[in-house]
């Protein structure tokens, strides 16, 4: 891991504190102190044409027992100790440009106000996104309202060493390290700006090598620059990330005393696949992972999601803390989609031997509230997650997939609070204003989250001797995504099916089912339109989720299953056709992405994704169209969801006496933000800094 020499300096000051680790503990258990909100925590802080600051608002966490809190802290420090790992696989450059932006903020009082407003914005959008891409359009975004030469200057006034002219390059040139992840048909490892293989490896050199050193998940293949030979390094202890790891073990191990022997179990399973970089022992450590069920505090910690690395092989670090949803009514609503799952894989539209045999293993699904992040697929996005990736685990094991409602929280008990009065005007036809008041979306956002992670990713198999991960390797998720969320939205569209297995409340009769899915398509579809606005300008749509979305979309047009009008503005408005219609066309789709899932049919697959993903000049017009008519009322670009700080309130002597979140204040400022998130950053770098061996600088 490249270090700044500022760095180094810092990391020598903290290793001598080695000497006295214990006494070291307490100071850094300790975070910056905010006295107790006197305030109710709102999810949604403030909001303007730019930027949009939310935060996680966790309810029952204060009901927890002391000895509960104390793991959620420990794990918490854990996880921001790692943080910098997720920053360091997600771009080539995305470290160095978060220091240097670190320190023109600590002279920001220097800054002119035209400086202020450019590096404020560029920063946001940078923690925003863990890295300086965002992640459903694949676009780079580059310091914008300054010039590079008014930018070094800048930087040569408040006596800041200029970066290099590389570094300098990443933040100004918006085709250096254009790509996130590199369009389809290129080079996926030459031409993709994230770090999950090291310079000079390419796809054909990556295909050369032995197959130990092409699929290993816990390692960075590079070309050696004095030999010219492939080498292989391990993300462990003692080796890539080592001084993170450490420290994450380290935090780990002041959690178990508060952790039941199950999480005992797998924390230790963890720690040691990163001790010895074995894939057999990360595989062990996931199989326990599957196999616990939570009750009351779930967590994820390690290399997980592997939507980042363009072959789809390598995980990106991720962390997140879940409070488990108390909800007797959501916990049985997805026992039963779960208890039905075989009902449902029956009715798939696909042929027999795409089916699952036997019972199956469906995810096991619980609702929960997400309590904090760190790292990983932004974390921003959350609606929730599905793991472990591992297709043998998921065979026999099973998965565990959490759905967590903090956004369904924060929605209020009202219909009126669903949408925005200009663009419920601008985005749905009259006739359907009466309908869209009749149901909440955070209703239907359950069912279809719950529907996506049990019967879409828990549905269909591979044909005997077929891989597909290891087929489709970095367009394998898209592929998974695609496939769960056309499962999810055919089975919401089945009103008959869902009364029958008491999936939906008990009084409702069929009428009442059908029109609750025509609100939910008619909802889900035109939140597709909208999020057109995301990818306009993208040079490749290459997020899963987003891909997925818009190649449903694509489809469904046209079929002529989702009739698109265009309003007296030329604002593209969507026009029910008949559930049956809806569903015929979403069981075919189904059909062509089951058959190449289940048959490994790769070029299939690239050839849906060239056709189907492609943004076509008229999701451009129509996109254009949207911006314009909401302008001043559309969404910003970015948006920080910020996790709440865990506060360690002191005893005098003895073990402390609680934890408390504390949370920022509606209204606050985007500096506001920048500053918290800045605080922990400082912080997680000098919880890894400090367990570094004066040996190992």
């Amino acid at each position: 891991m490249r270090m700044s020499p500022n760095r180094v300096l810092r990391s020598k000051v903290f290793a001598l504190l080695i000497l006295n680790l214990a006494g070291a503990t307490a100071a850094w258990a300790q975070p910056p102190g905010f006295p107790p909100p006197a305030f109710e925590p709102k999810s949604q802080i403030s909001i303007d044409d730019f930027a949009s600051l939310r935060q996680l608002v966790t309810p029952g966490f204060e009901e927890l027992p002391l000895d509960r809190k104390l793991f959620a802290y420990w794990l918490m420090q854990a996880m921001e100790a790692g943080r910098d790992i997720a920053w360091t696989q997600v771009s080539r450059s995305g470290l160095d440009i978060r220091h240097l932006l670190e320190a023109i903020w600590q002279k920001e009082a220097l800054l002119t106000g035209k400086e202020k407003a450019a590096i404020t914005r560029y920063y946001f959008s940078l923690l925003a996104s863990h890295g300086p891409y965002r992640l459903r359009s694949n676009r780079k975004f580059v310091c914008e309202g300054l010039t590079q030469t008014e930018f070094r200057a800048m930087l040569l006034r408040i006596q800041i060493p200029l970066p290099t002219p590389n570094l300098q390059q990443a933040i100004f040139d918006p085709e250096y390290e254009k790509y996130r992840i590199a369009p389809t048909g290129s080079d996926a490892l030459a031409n993709s700006g994230v770090n999950f293989y090291g310079l000079g490896m390419t796809q054909e050199k990556l295909d050369a090598l032995p197959e130990p050193l092409r699929n290993h998940p816990l390692s960075y293949p590079e070309i050696d620059r004095a030999s010219g030979l492939p080498s292989l390094t391990l993300q462990k202890i003692g080796s890539r990330f080592h001084t993170e790891l450490s420290a994450v073990s380290f935090f780990l191990d002041r959690a178990k005393p508060y952790a039941t022997e199950a999480e005992k179990a797998i924390l230790t399973a963890y720690q040691k696949s990163w001790a010895t970089g074995s894939p057999d022992d990360l595989k062990a450590a996931e199989i326990l992972w599957a196999r616990h069920k939570p009750t009351d505090l779930g967590f994820t910690i390690g290399f997980i999601e592997t939507y980042d690395d363009p072959l789809g092989a390598r995980g990106t670090w991720q962390g997140t803390i879940f409070l488990m949803n108390p909800s007797a009514v959501a916990k049985a609503r997805s026992e039963k989609i779960r208890a039905a799952a075989r009902f449902f894989e029956n009715k798939m539209p696909v042929d027999e031997a795409f089916k699952k045999t036997g019972n199956g293993n469906p995810p096991n699904s619980e609702g929960a509230f997400l309590l904090y992040f760190s790292g990983g697929d932004n974390g921003h996005y959350f609606d929730g997650i599905n793991l472990p990736n591992d297709p043998e685990i998921h065979k026999v094991y099973g998965s565990n997939s959490f759905t967590f409602y903090n956004k369904i929280y924060a929605v209020g008990a009202t219909t009126d609070q669903q949408f925005n009065p200009k663009e419920l005007s601008a985005l749905y036809r009259p006739e359907y204003h009466a309908l869209l008041r009749s149901f909440k979306v955070s209703d239907f956002s359950a069912y279809h989250i719950e529907f996506h992670e049990i019967l879409g990713h828990g549905s269909g198999q591979d044909l005997a001797g077929v891989q597909s991960k290891e087929a489709f390797g970095g367009d394998y998720d898209a592929l998974e995504e695609t496939r769960a969320e056309v499962a999810a939205l055919y089975h919401a569209t089945d009103g008959a099916a869902l009364i029958e297995k008491g999936i939906l409340p008990a009084d409702w009769d069929l009428e009442k089912a059908q029109q609750f899915s025509r609100f939910g398509i008619l909802y889900f579809f035109t939140s597709s339109l909208r999020g057109l606005m995301d990818i306009l300008g993208s040079p490749a749509i290459r997020q899963a989720h987003q891909l997925g979305h818009h190649m449903i979309f694509n489809f469904l047009v046209r079929e002529g299953a989702l009739t698109i009008e265009l309003s007296d503005q030329n604002v593209p408005r969507i026009k029910l056709s008949s559930l049956e219609q809806m569903r015929a066309s979403l069981g075919r789709f189904w059909g062509i992405i089951q058959k190449t899932k289940s048959t490994g049919d790769h070029a299939s697959l690239k050839s849906l994704i060239s056709d189907l993903g492609a943004f076509t000049s008229e999701n451009e017009r129509w996109a254009k169209a949207i911006k314009e008519q909401l302008a001043g009322q559309t969404k910003p670009r970015n948006a920080i969801y910020l996790s709440p700080e865990f506060q360690l309130i002191p005893s005098e002597e003895g073990p402390p006496l609680d934890i408390r979140l504390n949370y920022i204040a509606d209204g606050s400022p985007i500096e506001a933000a920048i500053l918290r998130e800045t605080q922990r950053i400082k912080l997680g770098a000098e919880r890894c800094l400090i367990l570094l061996s004066p040996t190992a600088l």
